[in-house]
């Protein structure tokens, strides 16, 4: 009950001499990274923030709050390029006018890795040591803001078309072809790759070849009538 109090008081005495404009303006925020600064809008209000920092209003309409590591959220009336090479950057000033997760530029290593699951015999003695080892590769990336793979580089993402397909998760069809029916069912093949944005550091993308076989092309072959393979990527960033 105390502590419901003190939170009235707080914001009552917050907004004194602050209009209800100013009350209710979202604040702009400087988070710090060591190689400068990102800007966002907040979804916290002026009156929200003086409370939970404990300060008096009003601030000034070019206010920013700061956020770095190791220290108390503080007001600052300097500019974003100000604040940018403070916070160890060359002074940029963009702000970033959306929502959603966004992977950080820089340096990212991919791993990849491909399996065969579930495929008949014959196929699995053709791909044996025709299957793609292990591979890594790290390059530098500036990616689209806000992110969006159908805006990814060419190299990166050859004319795919995604769909959001869930939160920070896109999906494309590569193929999809069938064959004939026949009584056993039909045959069919289909290629789809998944791309996840897991966080600011981490992407994963799955691509899955699946072909489906009648029975008697099973038992031609050797079982396995939901051949797939699978080739898996994860991408980390390492450093700007």
């Amino acid at each position: 009950m105390k502590n419901s109090l003190f939170l009235i008081a707080a914001a009552v005495g917050s907004t004194f001499g602050m209009s209800s404009a100013q009350a209710e303006q979202k604040v702009l925020v400087a988070e710090c990274h060591g190689k400068g600064a990102r800007f966002f809008l907040s979804e916290v209000t002026q009156q929200e923030a003086n409370v939970l920092m404990g300060t008096d209003g009003p601030m000034p309409d070019n206010a920013i709050i700061v956020i770095a590591a190791g220290k108390e959220p503080f007001w600052s009336t300097r500019s974003r390029k100000q604040i940018d090479q403070d916070c160890g950057g060359e002074g940029q000033d963009e702000i970033e006018l959306f929502a959603g997760t966004q992977p950080r530029d820089g340096v990212w290593r991919t791993d990849i890795s491909t399996r065969a699951e579930d495929c008949p015999t014959a196929i699995r003695q053709g791909l044996a040591g025709n299957l793609p080892g292990p591979e890594s590769d790290s390059r530098s990336m500036k990616w689209p803001r806000p992110f969006d793979p159908n805006n990814l580089p060419r190299d990166y993402n050859p004319g795919h078309t995604w769909k959001p397909a869930g939160e920070n998760r896109w999906t494309t069809s590569l193929l999809d072809a069938a064959g004939l029916p026949s009584f056993e069912g039909r045959q069919f093949a289909r290629s789809t790759m998944v791309m996840t944005l897991k966080s600011e550091t981490e992407i994963t993308m799955s691509h899955t070849m699946q072909i489906n076989l009648p029975g008697i092309a099973q038992q031609a072959l050797g079982g396995g009538g939901n051949c797939r393979i699978i080739t898996d990527s994860v991408s980390v960033w390492q450093s700007d």
